[in-house]
């Protein structure tokens, strides 16, 4: 059907139809190229339909009577999230010891109805990345998932280890906050930190970081970044008595100024006697 397009309003018309008869329908094509989405965008697009049906037209062509309009026009969103539930980073092998290489297999999700090419997941112990990059090559809505793995070698009692997918934000998502899933990886003596709490949480102007050790640390310090990664705050020397330890915070970054609105991630790094490092990583959220 020939179309008007607008540059302005980035609007396509299709002026005049053939006649529709009742329980008919008509089938337009669309076709949309979008190279890449920049920054923050979303990659979602808007298609609004406004349709006017007309009682008839007489014998010179003009229209007699509009019959319906519809007052909100349909939309229909095209987009893509990237995802992880909690516990789609799971370890292979069944009871695994210091010295063992293991798998590390990483469960990455989609939802929307939009595919998604060449698909970076990165993994980490602590800072530490493992191995390198990996791609999946294509991942379509109807898929749900695909699983990613990397070999891992356990060198002590404690590891936390993390996936992230798409970790350089080349994809503009739906949802930009579900894209990294942790695994505490604990052999013989176990987890050194738990119960990592922030109350309350979301807090208005102050909140209580709080935690358990399970032996007495050399140093605790806990570190506050933005989703994508830029440094807020840091708190050195914070308390490192075996037991449950609590830690304030008013909400001010390193300047002195009050942080924005919005979800923040933590993370809490104790250092034993002998120089090991552990680490734990929470959310919070500040609402004002």
């Amino acid at each position: 059907y020939p179309y008007n397009y607008t540059e302005a309003t980035k609007t396509v018309r299709w002026p005049d139809f053939a006649h529709i008869p009742p329980g008919a329908e008509r089938i337009i094509p669309v076709y949309i190229n979008v190279d890449k989405t920049e920054a923050d965008d979303l990659l979602r697009l808007f298609y609004a339909f406004a349709v006017e049906f007309y009682d008839s037209i007489d014998q010179y062509g003009e229209v007699i009577g509009v019959h319906y309009r519809p007052e909100h026009p349909d939309t229909i969103y095209y987009g893509v999230d990237l995802f992880f539930n909690e516990g789609d980073l799971t370890c292979a092998e069944q009871n695994p010891s210091v010295g063992d290489v293991i798998n590390l297999n990483a469960k990455v999700r989609i939802d929307g109805n939009t595919t998604a090419k060449n698909v970076l997941v990165r993994f980490f112990d602590g800072e530490e990345q493992i191995a390198t990059d990996q791609i999946i090559i294509e991942l379509d809505p109807p898929d749900s998932f695909a699983i990613v793995s990397v070999p891992f070698e356990i060198k002590s009692d404690y590891h936390l280890l993390y996936a992230i997918v798409d970790p350089d934000s080349l994809f503009g998502e739906l949802d930009e906050t579900n894209n990294v899933v942790k695994l505490e990886l604990m052999t013989g003596k176990g987890a050194p930190i738990q119960q990592v709490v922030n109350f309350p949480n979301p807090f208005k102007d102050y909140t209580e970081f709080t935690y358990i050790l399970g032996k007495s640390m050399t140093d605790v310090s806990i570190k506050v970044f933005t989703l994508r990664g830029r440094h807020v705050r840091t708190f050195d020397m914070c308390p490192t008595e075996l037991g449950y330890n609590a830690y304030g915070w008013d909400g001010r970054d390193n300047r002195g100024d009050q942080i924005a609105n919005g979800t923040y991630i933590y993370k809490v790094v104790a250092t034993d006697e002998d120089g090991e490092k552990y680490e734990v990583i929470e959310r919070l959220v500040r609402m004002r």
